[in-house]
């Protein structure tokens, strides 16, 4: 199926199967595409979590931040920057806006995903959201912090 505009999220599961292995951003519709970069593509989230939820897609087929190259995280760097500030300036994020007052930024990193809930190709989620939205996991301090003490 070729996906020119957003659908509902319910429909992302079925997406995926109907790709049969393929990689959704390696092929996707460029009815999407909000702008090009030289090494990054950001477009509309063909299965938003939310309103204004767009991604910024690596144009190469990598799966982790460290396979990227000096160039595309400089660029990155870069873009992040365009896109706070394209939502900042259409009101989509701030004081008074009706969707969020902050960009949420994030991303994943899944390798062989059995369920196939997410494409393997890295990319970046943008979208407006409240602050204090979300519940806070009030047991989020109780973690084994010599875990992450060994990288040097």
């Amino acid at each position: 199926m070729k996906i020119t505009k957003p659908l509902p999220r319910e429909e992302y599961k079925k997406h995926l199967k109907d790709l049969n292995g393929g990689c959704a951003f390696c092929i996707m519709s460029p009815e999407l595409t909000i702008n090009e970069y030289s090494f990054w593509n950001w477009v509309f989230a063909a299965f938003p979590y939310r309103k204004y939820h767009t991604l910024l897609i690596s144009k190469r087929h990598v799966v982790r931040f460290s396979e990227l190259k000096k160039e595309e995280l400089l660029e990155l760097a870069e873009i992040t920057e365009k896109l706070e500030n394209h939502y900042r300036n259409n009101k989509i994020i701030g004081k008074g806006s009706l969707f969020g007052d902050q960009l949420f930024t994030c991303w994943r990193t899944r390798q062989n995903d059995k369920d196939k809930k997410s494409v393997s190709h890295l990319h970046l989620h943008f979208y407006p959201k409240f602050t204090n939205e979300e519940p806070i996991n009030t047991d989020s301090w109780d973690i084994d912090i010599d875990k992450f003490k060994i990288l040097k």
